[in-house]
């Protein structure tokens, strides 16, 4: 089930990637746009690391992929960054809010991705 959830994910994903660059008569531009896009995210993870602050967190939400964290933080107005906990069946995808006092704290089974919905936001409309 987890799988077919991921495949899917992963397709909505992709379709969508290839409308926003369907404009574009290079057929190398959506894989380049989408390769970026995952070297943007890996420069931007911080394995073992939680963001700690008593105002910043917005809520959890149980989730399969890192990219569908970042689809709820794109789709949440406020979302400044993110942190997701691997579990055995799933991860848990914390929104975090913007917050004037905050901190990365060492977190076992915790990565921060330091990527706003903003910036999210963004990138779709440049692509």
């Amino acid at each position: 089930m987890a799988t077919l959830l991921f495949k899917m994910v992963f397709m909505v994903f992709y379709h969508g990637l290839m409308e926003l660059t369907s404009h574009s008569t290079s057929s190398a531009q959506p894989v380049s746009a989408f390769v970026e896009f995952q070297e943007i995210v890996r420069i931007q993870t911080f394995s073992g690391k939680r963001l700690t602050s008593r105002d910043a967190k917005v809520f959890d939400r149980g989730v399969f992929t890192n990219l569908q964290c970042l689809d709820i933080c794109l789709r949440t107005e406020q979302c400044a960054s993110v942190d997701v906990k691997e579990t055995n069946s799933k991860k848990i995808c914390r929104i975090n809010l913007p917050s004037q006092s905050y901190y990365l704290e060492n977190k076992d089974n915790w990565s921060h991705i330091n990527i706003s919905g903003e910036y999210l936001r963004k990138v779709r409309l440049d692509m």
